[in-house]
């Protein structure tokens, strides 16, 4: 009665699809050792490991200049967007990444293939880091699509044809989960992504909010999502770590 409830509280399956449990008999006796977890969960406890994440936004593009909302649309690099993806690659050239993700939008590949000039190893595309679906609003300046700013800070668009932040949140979890499964112990990882795509991250990973995050900025008179910023977290087992956000 106790696990069921348990199971209940955390929104779990008492018994989830490919899950396991683990027990032990002794003096004709059965002993739990495990509850039933599943495939993840189970790697995470009995096989632990950490990796390092660095999370890179790609260089400043035309959008960005006119203030508009990219999302799944797209706008070239600017001059100094890939002034700053070449002195980003500057600054990892160094570390040994074992693999490369990268966002399927053509100016996350363009910033990657400047950074993995340094880097000529394996290269992985995928939309999984692909920027946050602003639907119907894409093109559009953020004063138009969203004078007040709470669309932004709730990260809701799945009225306008968009994601919403639970969305996003599955996102992540399905990209991290498939890093760990893919990656040895101390690993070190690059995703060259998106500015709200890491600030959905920094919420669901870390419990920073958007709006505490930008307040922080504002007092500090600093970017908090700096075109080709970079962030480095840590993580161990099923724990993450925030070691460096892209203001840093």
């Amino acid at each position: 009665d106790d696990y069921v409830e348990r199971c209940k509280a955390q929104d779990r399956w008492l018994m989830p699809n490919t899950g396991m449990l683990i027990f032990h008999y002794k003096d004709g006796k059965f002993f739990l050792d495990q509850e039933p977890i599943n495939v993840n969960e189970y790697r995470q406890i009995y096989h632990p490991k950490t990796i390092d994440i660095y999370l890179m936004r790609h260089g400043e593009t035309r959008f960005n200049v006119q203030e508009r909302m990219q999302g799944r649309c797209d706008s070239p690099l600017t001059e100094k967007g890939i002034q700053e993806a070449q002195e980003a690659a500057e600054k990892l050239k160094d570390i040994p990444f074992s693999t490369i993700y990268v966002s399927t939008a053509e100016r996350a590949r363009d910033t990657a293939e400047i950074i993995a000039q340094y880097h000529p190893g394996n290269i992985v595309y995928t939309k999984k880091i692909c920027e946050v679906n602003y639907g119907d609003l894409e093109g559009m300046t953020f004063k138009e699509a969203d004078p007040s700013g709470k669309r932004f800070m709730d990260t809701h668009y799945g009225d306008v044809g968009g994601e919403e932040y639970n969305d996003v949140v599955k996102r992540i979890n399905s990209i991290f989960h498939e890093i760990y499964d893919t990656h040895q112990d101390q690993d070190k990882v690059l995703l060259v992504s998106h500015g709200d795509f890491y600030l959905v991250c920094l919420e669901a990973l870390f419990g920073l909010k958007k709006e505490d995050i930008f307040q922080e900025a504002s007092e500090l008179g600093i970017n908090p999502v700096p075109n080709c910023g970079i962030a480095h977290f840590r993580m161990t087992s099923n724990q993450y770590e925030l070691i460096q956000k892209m203001s840093d």
